[in-house]
């Protein structure tokens, strides 16, 4: 079924936004335990924008993945984990050659080329760092993340091997459920723009029973 989610709007007093308290209860009335983003889902559209100009430089790239993040976040609200399963670039790259994006000149635009989000650029290398600098601003400011953990799984990293990031995530979940005193009444949230989402997060169970 499809249900359409309850997002918390900040208050804003004399032009001050006051930031939500994450740690109070979710206005969906469902708590969760985790949640993985799939990362093709995030950078992507912030190369893609539709309602700001693209980014011409790194930390307006970034800064448009944290802000999309902290949205995702307050919906969700997890409790337990935040698992990131980092960007598969090559795939990214044949999607920004699918749809034709029109890049900024090279003078005006640190990301003027879609190679930047290919393994060991500048550009993914200070992604990292980014992300790491976002996740302490966060653990230091918004009571909902302080006692959550915190998994990022990298294309170049080859614990569950060179798959998408949906994959990825539903490796982990499987490695979880096959742990001594896993919780079986976990209750996962995950994102992602893949078409095949729906269907491999409702066959879980499967699946993981077939990877063991």
């Amino acid at each position: 079924m499809i249900v359409d989610a309850i997002e918390e709007e900040p208050v804003v007093i004399e032009g001050v936004k006051i930031p939500l308290d994450t740690s109070k209860p979710n206005p969906n009335n469902i708590e969760y335990d985790n949640l993985y983003l799939d990362m093709n889902g995030i950078i992507y559209p912030c190369f893609h924008t539709e309602d700001r100009p693209s980014p011409t430089t790194f930390d307006e790239a970034f800064q448009c993945m944290f802000d999309y993040i902290d949205r995702l976040f307050v919906m969700v609200r997890p409790r337990k984990l935040l698992y990131m399963a980092i960007v598969e670039e090559e795939r990214l790259l044949a999607e920004f050659e699918r749809e034709g994006r029109n890049l900024p000149p090279k003078q005006e635009s640190q990301v003027f080329d879609s190679n930047v989000i290919t393994p060991g650029t500048q550009f993914m290398i200070v992604l990292s760092i980014a992300l790491q600098y976002y996740i302490h601003l966060r653990l230091n400011n918004d009571p909902g993340w302080k006692n959550i953990k915190f998994w990022a799984q990298g294309s170049r990293l080859t614990r569950f091997g060179p798959k998408p990031g949906l994959h990825k995530i539903i490796s982990y979940i499987c490695l979880q459920r096959n742990l001594p005193g896993y919780d079986p009444n976990t209750c996962h949230c995950l994102y992602g723009l893949d078409a095949d989402l729906i269907m491999l997060a409702l066959a879980t169970h499967e699946y993981c029973r077939a990877a063991r």
